[in-house]
């Protein structure tokens, strides 16, 4: 009974004396001596009487319940919230995206320009319309396929919020009064017409250059060391293209180019039908029972062994076929020929059956009538390669076969028939894989100008 008062004593008394705000009178200080040492004897005999499993246990719940209360009273420093590792740069996808919530339906880039990227060094650039008097470059790092530089020009008014539109789509995770800061460092509210400012922010680089046409905006990572853009301001040069389409004009090679129609629901049929530069398309066909003079087959690799019709070409687009695989098979890029000529009653096969899986409407839009095909005409020819399995589909416009055929096909006569961005003219997809024989001077003006053969026929 005495101990157990001496140990009720101590633990009523609460904490011990050196730790107690109040020093305990020499009463309470010899019990609290004498409840120590019976405390001791106490634990002893508990652990004399354990066995080692028992005695394990016993300390692994002490260590335990100590570290318990270590973790409840955090240092200030483990409170600190940590900042998430930000990469650099930005998805050109999300760039886009935030971007055009910011822009009218005139402005909005289209994310097609991201499709069939072509990296050089490195980096891939790409560039889209922005209304009628601007244009947008793209940067992006062949490494992580994040934003590297950024660049908006043209001759329209240059107002705050759109400068401050394009810096928050490339850095979103920039403060609001350090871009403010950063605007006004660039000058981007001045009247001058003459104008150069550099400034940073965070991890950007940005420069405002203006002069008397327009003014260009150009953004970039602070860990590029390279310049990726000049500053050169876009100025648009529609009216220079349609002048030199008009002087052109007389010098085609199809002066016979008047075609008689046929009345059929506003389709026309070709007087032509054996011009390098024949138009067939939705609106334009064929004559009835039309086979294209000299078909051979060119002396390129198929995915294939079979000598089949569809390997065939004309002559003059055949042997150009040639030269142009020579040519890549000489910087290491390897072509297949797929399908060349195909009959009026081959078309109607091909198109029957797609109508009937997708349904007609659907099928209009990746095949033509029988008819109104290219390849009836013995001149087109599909390429592929076998990175994508030699199939034809629009991501062999971002392999670098691709992407060597879209630089250097109109060296050797051919055109991308079907490009992107210009499905309302063509009427059908883009198709990076279907090359169509115009002739080399023909092929580098519509190169050159960005054309399809529609806007350089008209």
């Amino acid at each position: 009974m005495k101990k157990g008062r001496l140990k009720a004593a101590f633990f009523v008394k609460g904490l011990p004396p050196e730790t107690s705000e109040k020093p305990l009178p020499e009463k309470d200080m010899f019990i609290y001596n004498q409840t120590r040492i019976h405390i001791r004897r106490d634990i002893m005999k508990i652990y004399q009487k354990m066995t080692p499993l028992t005695l394990l246990c016993f300390t692994v719940l002490l260590l335990a319940s100590c570290s318990d209360e270590e973790k409840k009273q955090p240092t200030a420093e483990a409170d600190r919230p940590e900042k998430p590792a930000m990469a650099p740069g930005v998805k050109p996808e999300e760039f886009l995206e935030a971007f055009n919530r910011s822009q009218s339906d005139s402005r909005k880039i289209k994310d097609d320009i991201l499709e069939g990227l072509e990296f050089k060094d490195g980096v891939a650039k790409t560039q889209g319309a922005f209304g009628d008097k601007g244009r947008l470059y793209l940067a992006v790092n062949e490494e992580d396929h994040r934003l590297v530089a950024v660049k908006l020009s043209g001759t329209m008014e240059m107002k705050r919020e759109l400068a401050a539109s394009l810096l928050r789509a490339f850095h979103p995770e920039g403060e609001e009064e350090a871009l403010s800061k950063h605007l006004d460092e660039l000058k981007v509210d001045s009247d001058e017409k003459e104008l150069n400012t550099r400034s940073e922010w965070d991890s950007i680089q940005s420069s405002h250059h203006r002069t008397e046409p327009g003014w260009a905006l150009i953004l970039s990572r602070a860990d590029r060391k390279k310049a990726v853009y000049d500053n050169k301001v876009y100025v648009p040069q529609k009216k220079t293209v349609e002048k030199k389409k008009e002087e052109k004009k007389p010098e085609k090679e199809e002066p016979e180019n008047k075609r008689s129609s046929s009345g059929n629901g506003g389709v026309t049929v070709v007087s032509n039908p054996s011009s390098v530069t024949v138009l067939v398309n939705k609106t334009h066909k064929l004559p009835d029972g039309y086979i294209p003079p000299d078909l051979y087959i060119p002396d390129v690799r198929f995915p294939y062994e079979e000598n089949l019709p569809k390997k065939k070409m004309r002559g003059v687009a055949a042997e150009a076929l040639e030269r142009l695989f020579a040519a890549a098979d000489k910087q290491g890029i390897t072509l297949y020929a797929q399908s060349g000529y195909r009959s009026y009653e081959r078309q109607e096969a091909i198109f029957a059956y797609k109508s009937s899986q997708m349904g007609e409407e659907k099928a209009s839009q990746i095949s033509a009538r029988p008819g109104h095909s290219e390849h009836q005409t013995g001149l087109a020819m599909d390429i592929t390669s076998r990175s994508v399995g030699f199939k034809l589909e629009q991501s062999f416009g971002r392999t670098k076969e691709g992407q060597w055929v879209a630089r250097h096909a109109h060296e050797f006569g051919f055109i991308i028939r079907y490009p992107q961005g210009k499905e309302h003219i063509t009427g059908y997809s883009y198709e990076p894989w279907h090359l169509r024989y115009v002739g080399p001077r023909v092929a580098a003006e519509i190169h050159r100008n960005n054309l399809t053969l529609e806007e350089y026929l008209d």
